[in-house]
């Protein structure tokens, strides 16, 4: 009679190794796919911005100034917030795609595509990820000083405090800045002492990139409206 030889199987301290060193090896490689994400996020950021900038430099053709007051939004109201801001772009027929608002910034969600109404629907609450900086007053325009920032991203809260406005950790330690020149930077954010304001990611104070960055004669101190 012949004999059937049974192949053999892996024993249970086999299957453990194999199980060990696949963990091991996904262990090794999340902060490089983690590092790679944020990358992605923040050339996805600079990218949107670039564009942001010639919507902004068409509306100042059309209507004198970038969007904010009432005297120029296609509304008649004036913008109390970065959604509100960019839903003019809609209202004026500049752009038909609430996608090139959104970055991922850690607090906006995607946009959910709909832009039926163009006064409500377009950038709907929750899903601006960038934030639109002006004077408060009239704003700014392309005759303004080319250092001035106009959009920043990612933010630390819907309401970014003006000391300390940027989170560190979406983009990796970067803040992607739109200047009025239409070149857009991505400046390192510092960690500082303890003791941030309310709504800092980590609870960790940020030196502010934008700081300084603005001329002397560039008018009132640019403030980030907040995203609602």
């Amino acid at each position: 009679m012949t004999k059937t030889k049974l192949a053999k199987g892996f024993t249970l301290v086999e299957l453990l190794v194999v199980i060990a060193i696949i963990a091991a090896l996904a262990a090794l490689s999340t902060p490089v796919v983690l590092k790679q994400q944020k990358k992605a996020a923040a050339t996805e950021a600079v990218n949107n911005a670039k564009q942001m900038f010639i919507l902004l430099f068409e509306f100042d053709q059309d209507r004198g100034q970038y969007p904010g007051a009432a005297a120029v939004n296609p509304s008649g109201a004036v913008s109390a917030s970065s959604n509100g801001v960019f839903r003019e772009f809609f209202l004026a027929s500049q752009v038909d795609s609430e996608d090139l608002f959104y970055c991922r910034d850690g607090l906006a969600v995607p946009p959910d595509g709909d832009i039926s109404t163009a006064a409500t629907s377009p950038v709907e609450d929750g899903s601006c990820g960038f934030r639109y900086l002006w004077n408060g007053t009239t704003g700014f325009s392309t005759t303004s000083n080319s250092g001035i920032p106009l959009i920043i991203t990612p933010a630390d809260a819907l309401a970014p405090t003006v000391v300390s406005p940027f989170a560190i950790n979406p983009f990796g330690g970067k803040a992607v800045i739109l200047f009025n020149d239409g070149s857009v930077r991505s400046n390192s954010i510092v960690p500082t002492a303890a003791g941030a304001p309310t709504g800092n990611v980590g609870g960790t104070a940020t030196t502010n990139p934008m700081l300084g960055t603005y001329p002397a004669n560039g008018g009132v101190t640019p403030v980030a409206l907040p995203a609602t």
